[in-house]
């Protein structure tokens, strides 16, 4: 793969059944559909296991934007008491 053209690699993952519906909802397709398209594509716990950092993203988009805040400053090295408010 490319994994070694890169400095890391970030995975955003969910459970299977969610990644799923979102898909179905997203490109407007049945759930059939989208659970064909999934089992097309790499693995993902292959991919969490080529993974440098995960974040899991089980609920919405806000939980989301904390967890990426977060994998940034851990990326980064910036800590979050040495931001000022």
């Amino acid at each position: 793969g490319l994994e070694s053209d890169f400095d890391a690699a970030i995975v955003v993952t969910a459970e299977r059944n969610l990644l799923i519906k979102r898909a179905a909802k997203r490109l407007g397709i049945s759930i059939e559909q989208a659970k064909a398209r999934s089992e097309s594509q790499i693995d993902p716990n292959e991919k969490v296991e080529k993974a440098n950092y995960v974040i899991t993203n089980n609920s919405d988009l806000s939980a989301l934007g904390v967890e990426a805040e977060k994998l940034w400053k851990t990326i980064t090295g910036i800590r979050s008491d040495a931001i000022p408010l």
